[in-house]
């Protein structure tokens, strides 16, 4: 496969949840936190919940794959042995930690991104 192939595989996003559920990203449930201590998890069935959970929130850490929940030991459940389904593959910039703003941030990361006509 070249790798232009790769780039024209696109799947659209509407909304913001596309990310975690779709019809191919069903199994498992994924967590998510405002404090890294306690966590919340919600499946495929629960998207309504998820949107209203994080409605007006300034800060919400989301897994970005799904997990076999232990609802006995909620708190190590996103250990890798309970990993159910990868959904995304992501890398966590953390810009805080150079002193970046978001704005700065994200001006970095465009000025990296390669033209499509480029290739």
């Amino acid at each position: 496969m070249k790798e232009t192939d790769l780039l024209c595989n696109h799947t659209k996003i509407n909304y913001w949840t596309d990310l975690w559920f779709d019809e191919y990203k069903k199994s498992g449930y994924i967590a998510v936190t405002s404090n890294l201590k306690k966590y919340s998890f919600y499946g495929s069935n629960q998207i309504e919940s998820l949107i209203n959970y994080n409605e007006n929130q300034l800060s919400r850490y989301i897994s970005v794959n799904a997990f076999d929940v232990d609802w006995e030991d909620i708190h190590h459940s996103r250990s890798i042995f309970h990993l159910k389904q990868i959904r995304n593959i992501a890398i966590d910039i953390d810009q805080y930690t150079k002193g970046l703003t978001i704005n700065q941030t994200l001006d970095e990361i465009q000025s990296l991104i390669l033209d499509n006509h480029s290739l």
